[in-house]
């Protein structure tokens, strides 16, 4: 899994799946959610991608702009469940910023 970027990976964990129901879609999506610790390796950016690093907690939650995924990342902090939830996802538009709302509120599924 980590190998394609470059990176070994430990103590890989499962923290979350949570279910995104975006307006104008007809079909969800399924968000997996994990926890792991670096082990070594250097990072690799995929030819798809233009801007990757690692991120602390703290540094993750400045850099990103998503409401709906900040709020994931502190139910998550702090605690080694699994947790599950579903969110109603507003695109963000030329006037308004992406917006969520909780369908279902956040449930431990472990």
């Amino acid at each position: 899994m980590s190998d394609g970027v470059g990176a070994k990976l430990k103590k890989i964990k499962l923290r979350g799946l949570f279910t995104f129901h975006y307006k104008g879609r007809v079909k969800p999506t399924l968000m997996h959610y994990y926890q792991a610790s670096y082990k070594s390796g250097d990072l690799k950016i995929p030819k798809s991608c233009s801007d990757i690093r690692w991120f602390s907690l703290v540094d993750a939650m400045k850099v990103i702009e998503y409401s709906d995924m900040k709020a994931i990342m502190k139910q998550l902090k702090g605690n080694d469940k699994v947790w599950g939830g579903a969110l109603e996802i507003t695109p963000k538009s030329e006037n308004n910023e992406r917006m969520f709302k909780k369908i279902d509120d956040f449930y431990e599924l472990n």
